[in-house]
């Protein structure tokens, strides 16, 4: 073995030591401390109690929202109005509440039994001025199949994707509307569109109204099962209507998945924070 290739070995085996045991002690530590303020389906953070699934369910999405903040924009309204598309069990409402407590938030779940624990999050801590729709978002108003894992809270769908995935799925119909209506009906300061799959469809709908709106968050999903999502054409539209982006994998895969090169085969999630240029 020449010494470059000794160097690289070496490195190679502390990035392995070092580097993704490092991650993976620190999220650990955190799961184990979200599991020791558990109590049956319940978790107690801060004054917040919150009822949820099961373990992923909690644990992603609290270092999302709580840890890496992806939610936190500025605002100079002590009402600021929110669109969360793709609400789940309500951790980024609570996240809203904390840095914003007079907000107006409108809260999109198409999933029965998840839209259902997320109005109790609601009422169990106590938290107004939300409406909650149970309805999916996508280019068009009208009806369509919605893709529930029995086993993957997190990630209904109107894509198939999750029958490419392990565990039962089953499907029912569940109502859809348009983006734009909302961004007529209310003069929004944020929009997060964690959606599984069907974004570009949503900001292609909304079109030029985006221009309007002062900082969007978007999670691009790709992978089997999803069709007619090119995080290309969902950056192109960002820029035409005047929007500045940041982009990077989502935190679960930035902690685990330091090779790029290898994101280039199966499913992916990136997250995108866009704002908009025109608005001070």
């Amino acid at each position: 073995m020449n010494s470059n290739n000794k160097s690289i070995s070496k490195f190679k085996k502390y990035v392995e030591d070092y580097y993704v045991e490092s991650n993976k002690k620190v999220i650990s530590d955190i799961e184990k401390l979200i599991i020791s303020n558990t109590s049956g389906k319940y978790f107690k953070f801060g004054d917040y109690n919150i009822e949820y699934i099961d373990y992923p369910g909690i644990t992603t999405p609290f270092f999302e929202i709580f840890i890496d903040e992806e939610y936190f924009f500025y605002c100079k309204k002590e009402q600021p109005v929110i669109l969360d598309c793709g609400s789940n069990i309500g951790l980024s409402i609570l996240y809203y509440k904390l840095i914003y407590p007079n907000s107006k938030i409108i809260a999109f779940e198409p999933d029965i039994q998840i839209n259902e624990i997320l109005k109790r999050n609601i009422k169990r801590n106590n938290l107004t001025n939300i409406e909650v729709n149970q309805v999916a978002l996508s280019e068009k108003e009208g009806k369509a199949i919605f893709y529930h894992s029995e086993i993957r809270t997190m990630a209904g769908s109107l894509t198939s994707r999750m029958t490419h995935e392990e565990g039962e799925v089953s499907t029912y119909e569940v109502p859809v509307e348009v983006l734009s209506k909302y961004i007529d009906k209310y003069d929004v300061d944020f929009i997060k569109l964690d959606i599984e799959g069907t974004e570009l469809k949503v900001l292609r709908e909304a079109g030029e109204k985006l221009r309007k709106i002062p900082f969007i968050f978007c999670e691009f999903h790709e992978g089997p099962g999803v069709e007619d999502n090119s995080l290309v054409e969902i950056l192109q539209i960002f820029e035409e209507n005047g929007f500045d982006i940041k982009i990077t994998q989502s935190f679960r895969a930035r902690q685990g998945n330091h090779r790029a090169f290898t994101r280039f085969f199966g499913k992916n999630t990136f997250v995108i924070w866009a704002k908009n240029k025109n608005i001070s």
